[in-house]
């Protein structure tokens, strides 16, 4: 139940009161911002634990403390409602979450008030949008990361041997193979079993694709590519960012990206790239 169509809750969920001054007040000023929220749950406002007249929400309701903001799909931040030790007692605090919020004291992007105003002002200070070099350089972080990440997945099962029942017999057959020598039946049973079975044919092309991928890696025949607001953002060869239109795109580079926005997300396809998201990827040049 909100008076502004931009905060969109569960059917079952209202926002803390001691947060919802300050949403409303966003939600006011801000018409292209939207807010959400995810999972969290209370059966009582956190004002309540200060003697506050609001308690309990409606029956059949929850109160949510944490709020998502978003523009255009793109994550501002989060504000949420926590609980701090001031002048000697506890009190409600609006918390304010944005990767361009400094960290300082361990506090991970996050800053904290009890006053409205003070907890409005870092908003509008902290949630903006970031412009084509700030949303490439997290794309790429954020792409190269979870590639490498996809790459050691691929490669565990033969990196890890995980297939190979007993490497004493994996070294008796590799020794009497190499010398000429006759293979005792029982280990080149179980050898010829391991190595012609679908299992470890499906782990060695998946450790080949990863070898490949990282070899095009090393020699910079890739490039990170993500798109926001319609336009694709990439660096090309002269360290300069581009923001094109798909149908811009090199002919080689549409294609890639439409095999890639068939795939599921976290899915590395041989000669193509590496599909992150629907959004963000990595392509071979």
């Amino acid at each position: 139940m909100s008076n502004f169509a931009n905060i969109r809750l569960p059917a079952d969920r209202l926002i803390d009161p001691f947060l919802k001054v300050l949403v409303d007040k966003l939600a006011l000023s801000n018409p292209k911002w939207v807010f959400s929220t995810n999972k969290d749950s209370h059966k009582t406002a956190i004002g309540f634990k200060y003697n506050d007249s609001a308690s309990n929400p409606p029956e059949g309701f929850s109160y949510t403390r944490t709020i998502i903001v978003r523009e255009e799909g793109e994550m501002l931040g989060q504000i949420s409602v926590d609980s701090g030790y001031r002048r000697n007692s506890y009190k409600p605090l609006y918390e304010i979450k944005s990767w361009r919020i400094e960290t300082v004291r361990g506090g991970q992007n996050v800053t904290r008030t009890e006053k409205l105003d003070i907890a409005a002002r870092k908003v509008k200070k902290s949630f903006i949008r970031m412009d084509h070099s700030e949303f490439l350089a997290k794309a790429i972080d954020t792409v190269d990361t979870h590639m490498r990440n996809c790459l050691r997945n691929l490669r565990h099962t033969v990196g890890s041997r995980a297939l190979v029942k007993d490497l004493v017999y994996l070294q008796k057959w590799a020794y009497c193979t190499v010398r000429g020598l006759p293979v005792p039946d029982a280990i080149n049973k179980q050898i010829i079993e391991t190595f012609d079975s679908e299992q470890f044919e499906k782990a060695m092309g998946e450790y080949e694709l990863a070898f490949e991928f990282e070899v095009l890696c090393a020699d910079r025949k890739t490039i990170v590519i993500a798109e926001k607001d319609g336009q694709y953002i990439f660096r090309d060869e002269h360290d300069v960012i581009m923001a094109l239109e798909y149908a811009s795109l090199p002919q080689t580079w549409q294609e890639r990206i439409a095999v890639l926005q068939l795939m599921e997300d976290n899915e590395l396809v041989r000669d193509v790239g590496y599909r992150y998201n629907d959004k963000h990827f990595m392509i071979v040049t």
